[in-house]
């Protein structure tokens, strides 16, 4: 009985043995002492890798999908310092207006306000208008008329202040010219004092013009 139970191994079964001690083995192996960077993102399974495992800083927010939230308000920081308070500037001594306008004139002569469209008037006061408060230079007096004054006639124009003749700002239009300017002329600089009354006005020499409508225009400067 004691001599059938008797083990003898075999080559067989020798050789399975041994092969099963490699498998296992291995397996161990592998599970326990994996190679240094050989696991990566193709061997991570979906959802595998939480935020517990993830170090604190290491990532950045364009490592995630979609916005993050925000974080909450700072506290507000301390007022910036003022700035130097700008430097004052000098009055302009430039031209501070155009006046221009329009008129219809007749063949006599006739007053127009010194600004904006007029019809040629026989009484002085009512084309007179209102100069600024303080004093003023007119210069660059320019005229352009329609229709020339005719043959043998001439159309002169004035600045008026008062309700007289100043002679200070004048052109004259001698036919068969249309335009006039007191531009490089004596008749070229009119100083008026603040809050005067000024008015134009349009003399015809040699008999009387022929109708016509009239531009014009000036410059009003600060005195120095």
């Amino acid at each position: 009985m004691r001599a059938a139970l008797r083990f003898k191994p075999t080559y067989a079964s020798v050789v399975a043995a041994l092969a099963l001690v490699l498998t296992l083995g291995g397996v161990a192996y592998a599970v326990t002492a994996l190679p240094a960077k050989s696991a990566g993102t193709k061997q991570l399974a979906r959802d595998a890798v939480v935020g517990s495992k993830v170090k604190n800083g290491s990532l950045l927010a364009a490592d995630a999908k979609g916005a993050l939230p925000s974080g909450p308000a700072g506290a507000q920081g301390d007022q910036g310092p003022i700035g130097l308070p700008g430097v004052a500037g000098t009055a302009s001594t430039k031209t501070l207006s155009v006046l221009s306008g329009s008129v219809a004139l007749a063949g006599a002569n006739e007053f127009f306000a010194p600004s904006g469209p007029s019809a040629g008037a026989a009484d002085e006061p009512e084309v007179t208008m209102l100069s600024p408060a303080r004093p003023m230079i007119a210069r660059s007096l320019s005229v352009r008329l329609a229709v020339a004054p005719g043959v043998g006639k001439a159309r002169r124009f004035d600045v008026r202040i008062g309700n007289l003749i100043t002679t200070d700002l004048e052109c004259i239009v001698t036919h068969p010219a249309t335009t006039c300017s007191s531009e490089g002329t004596n008749k070229d600089e009119l100083l008026i004092p603040a809050n005067s009354r000024i008015s134009m006005s349009n003399v015809s020499s040699g008999g009387a013009s022929a109708p016509t409508q009239a531009q014009f225009g000036f410059t009003l400067e600060r005195t120095p």
